[in-house]
């Protein structure tokens, strides 16, 4: 089709041009196939008397503009770098009003509307004649010339308007997504929530959620603009471009028009814009989408959207995971409590009951051991009568030792008390291998049975990091119902 208008073209502009031809003004093209550009710029425009210059992205089109001031523009919707509709957005509010030829094909009528609100003055359709191409550049210069300083201001106040206009919807509709995102709790629902608002505000032919399961593992969920339900693929073999994002953390976009992105063979991909799903610095997956046959780009504000979007699929992931664990405790801690109920109303020996309270506790905590001690009636210390874990050796029938200070301390005192080795605000824990494991961190909260002292449960290093205060109230949970048992076990007070 090139060829045979560049040939069409030459012979009607010989027949037409004059032995000595004025130059009708300087013509920018801004298109992304090469093929393009050389049969307007350096064919078709010069046999018609027009200085021409071309540019392949967007980016170079908006400096030649600046500096050369064309004057007239043929822009191409679907542009790398920045897409058409960038271009003219970032003319309107630099308040540059050179006059702008559209190319458009079909597929692209939504975005050639918005175009013409941002100030286009007429438009070509591909595939486009040599007659249409010359009278529509003629017909803009000819409204460029006559336009008056009154029409100039009434149109940028239209456009300024129009940006305000859509930037406010923009807004609303990212405050309502993350409204709706943050106050979810369950995660299978945030995730189709995250996949169609992506789908949707983008106009893509899918959304994909690439979501890390552990360090090596990555879960892949994929929502196609014409299903209701996603997809999910337990172990995805994820592109190279989620890998970047999952690593830098940065949002990427990416077209080609002529071979299609070649992501794990399907080269039907025309363009596709990746954002990482982020809590605080951690990122926990990258959230996509992407256009198929038709090409068409994704814009900048597709891009602030898919940003915004993924911070708030990822502070709601976090949300729901934490509310997912305390739930899980909350369900332990109850478990915990039946036991420890349980085991004091058995008919058995004393010593196995009091074994049994210390395991349900044991049980309902990602520690390596739990002891219970108790004041020995003859000598007044403190004694380990039940010791569960993996203790090297039970401690259980020995009485304190000069290591076990913070067992006195809170028997003593009746405030519980912890430390960590690791921790900046407590002091270290010291190893002792002696008739016990090695402790790196340890929890002691005081049995109370009518404001009475009755012993200390302890808890030795926690699993799955240090103790802190959510710890304490949890363990004091359990020591009241184990300060119960114990009463009712012993008969004492």
């Amino acid at each position: 089709m090139t060829d045979q208008l560049a040939e069409n073209g030459s012979i009607q502009a010989k027949n037409q041009m004059t032995e000595t031809t004025a130059s009708k003004g300087r013509i920018l093209v801004v298109d992304d196939s090469y093929d393009m550009v050389r049969l307007l710029a350096n064919t078709l425009l010069p046999n018609y008397g027009f200085r021409s210059s071309y540019a392949l992205d967007g980016r170079t089109a908006l400096d030649k503009i600046r500096h050369e001031k064309p004057d007239l523009i043929i822009l191409d919707l679907n542009l790398p770098q920045m897409t058409g509709l960038d271009v003219l957005e970032a003319l309107a509010q630099e308040n540059i009003t050179t006059p702008v030829v559209l190319i458009t094909g079909d597929g692209s009528e939504k975005s050639a509307v918005e175009a013409f609100r941002l100030g286009v003055k007429d438009y070509i359709v591909k595939p486009f004649t040599v007659e249409e191409v010359i009278n529509t550049i003629e017909r803009a210069l000819g409204l460029s010339t006559t336009q008056n300083n009154e029409a100039a201001l009434t149109e940028r106040l239209f456009v300024a308007h129009n940006n305000i206009r859509q930037l406010h919807t923009r807004i609303k509709q990212l405050l309502q997504i993350s409204t709706t995102l943050t106050a979810l709790t369950d995660r299978d629902t945030i995730i189709v929530e995250a996949l169609r608002n992506a789908v949707a505000q983008c106009g893509a032919g899918d959304a994909q959620l690439f979501l890390r399961s552990d360090k090596t593992d990555i879960v892949q969920i994929i929502l196609r603009s014409d299903e209701m339900q996603p997809r999910v693929r337990k172990s995805a073999q994820h592109n190279p471009y989620v890998q970047n994002v999952l690593d830098d953390g940065q949002v990427f976009r990416h077209h080609d028009f002529i071979q299609g992105v070649d992501l794990s063979g399907n080269s039907k991909i025309r363009s596709l814009l990746y954002a990482p799903v982020k809590y605080k610095d951690d990122v926990l997956g990258v959230l996509c989408v992407h256009h198929y046959q038709a090409p068409r780009t994704f814009s900048e504000q597709d891009e602030i959207f898919m940003s915004v979007l993924g911070l708030f699929t990822g502070i709601a992931l976090h949300n729901a995971e934490e509310i997912g664990l305390a739930r899980r405790h909350r369900q332990q801690q109850h478990e915990a409590l039946v036991r420890i109920v349980h085991a004091a109303s058995r008919q058995a020996p004393a010593a196995q009951l009091l074994t049994d309270v210390v395991a349900a506790v044991y049980r309902s905590n990602p520690v390596e051991a739990c002891r219970l001690w108790l004041p020995d009636a003859q000598t007044g210390m403190m004694t380990c009568v039940a010791d569960v874990g993996v203790s090297a050796e039970s401690r259980e029938g020995e009485a304190v030792s000069a290591d076990d200070g913070m067992i006195t301390q809170v028997a003593g005192s009746g405030q519980w008390a912890y430390r960590n080795e690791a921790s900046e605000e407590t002091a270290p824990v010291v190893a002792e291998e002696t008739n016990s494991i090695v402790t790196r961190s340890m929890l002691c909260v005081p049995l109370l049975f009518q404001d009475t002292i009755t012993g200390v449960l302890q808890l030795l290093n926690k699993s799955d990091g240090t103790f802190d205060e959510t710890d304490v109230a949890h363990a004091q949970e359990l020591a009241a119902a184990v300060a119960v048992a114990v009463v009712t076990i012993t008969g004492s007070a």
